[in-house]
């Protein structure tokens, strides 16, 4: 299955549902260990800076 790379702009919408359902689930499991290691990798006085750093890209990818 090709996925979203195939898909344009007349692609039914029911082709897409399997794609998106699979890259959300994927985000969901990689996204909280992504952000756990960024936060975990700096001192505490710089968690905040570090968490806002790592969460647009993570609300970009979805």
């Amino acid at each position: 299955m090709p996925g979203l790379t195939v898909a344009g702009a007349h692609t039914p919408y029911p082709l897409l549902v399997v794609p998106l359902v699979a890259a959300g689930f994927g985000m969901s499991f990689t996204m909280p260990a992504a952000t756990t290691a960024v936060t975990e990798g700096v001192p505490t006085e710089q968690a905040g800076p570090s968490a806002g750093v790592i969460t647009p890209p993570a609300r970009w990818a979805v």
